[in-house]
């Protein structure tokens, strides 16, 4: 099994007054009350990350190995020379239609939008 899911853990600090606030807090300032007066810090957020990962220890057949790095040099030649490989499989892949569906289809690029 092979985990995608990177877990992100924030954590809150007030810049003020270094109240630490819960985890899941939605507020967006420092909601610490002193005196009966709301602190209103700005927040200073940490985001750290964690992801599972299972190591399967073993050796690669060097033939494996070697299609791979011709197949990777292959691709890149083809996006140098502007040759794209169609894969018809997953022109519906997460429930909406490629960016490209319809330039594969039908020769249309208008709804591209070009970013520089």
């Amino acid at each position: 099994m092979a985990y995608k899911h990177i877990q992100k853990s924030r954590v809150k600090t007030c810049s003020v007054c270094a109240h630490v606030a819960e985890e899941g807090s939605r507020h967006k300032t420092c909601n610490a009350t002193k005196a009966k007066k709301r602190c209103d810090g700005v927040w200073d957020e940490v985001v750290n990350l964690s992801a599972k990962i299972n190591m399967i220890p073993g050796t690669i057949d060097e033939t494996f190995e070697n299609f791979v790095v011709e197949n990777m040099d292959n691709v890149l030649r083809g996006i140098e020379l502007g040759i794209f490989t169609k894969n018809w499989s997953n022109c519906n892949a997460y429930n909406r239609k490629c960016a490209y569906y319809y330039v594969c289809r039908k020769g249309k690029d208008s709804a591209l939008v070009e970013v520089k």
